[in-house]
């Protein structure tokens, strides 16, 4: 009985080996491969919702008209054009009939985005947003002036009011009768989304 014993055992240590050698290399392959199956129906489950995502940003953008294309593009242009913006500086003043004693453009810059972080703001990235800023300087009494602003606000783009100074006419040449009269310095900004549509 004791041989009998003996066989049964090895044979049973036999299997054992025989599993740990042969079968579980195989199961873990077999889990590793079921595991990278799993990752991939994730991943084309993670891509079926970009491209759902996708086609509906497409769909949205196709259902803009060209009417209101256009509309978009003159209220936030993808570029500033710098003799455009003057010009039509130059027809609100004219509207006014205020002429313009100086009108400069300074180089073009881009907002950048500001994130609060410990220590204060930092800048982290371009905002896609450029502007130009515009300096104007001229004579006006101030209700004229007051209507000048209505027609800088009711433009068909934005053009920011980022300072205004201003001084008594007879202050700077007291020997102009200004009668009421005001010398304004102002600096207007206009703005470009540079990664549009």
């Amino acid at each position: 009985m004791g041989y009998k014993l003996i066989v049964q055992l090895v044979l049973l240590i036999t299997s054992f080996v025989i599993i740990f050698t042969f079968i579980t290399p195989y199961v873990t392959s077999i889990s590793e491969k079921q595991d990278k199956v799993l990752e991939y129906e994730q991943t084309l489950g993670k891509a079926a919702e970009l491209n759902a995502k996708l086609n509906e940003l497409i769909a949205t953008k196709n259902s803009i008209s060209p009417n209101e294309m256009r509309a978009l593009n003159t209220y936030l242009p993808s570029r500033i054009y710098h003799i455009e913006v003057m010009r039509d500086i130059q027809n609100i003043f004219d509207v006014n009939r205020i002429p313009i004693l100086t009108m400069t453009s300074d180089a073009e810059g881009v907002l950048s985005k500001v994130a609060v972080v410990e220590g204060g703001p930092k800048n982290t990235s371009d905002s896609g947003i450029s502007y130009r800023d515009f300096n104007i300087t001229f004579v006006a009494e101030y209700e004229i002036f007051k209507s000048i602003l209505a027609s800088i606000e009711s433009n068909a783009y934005p053009l920011e009011v980022m300072n205004l100074s201003f001084a008594a006419q007879d202050e700077i040449h007291p020997e102009i009768n200004s009668s009421g009269q005001m010398r304004y310095s102002l600096l207007l900004r206009a703005f470009a989304l540079t990664n549009a549509l």
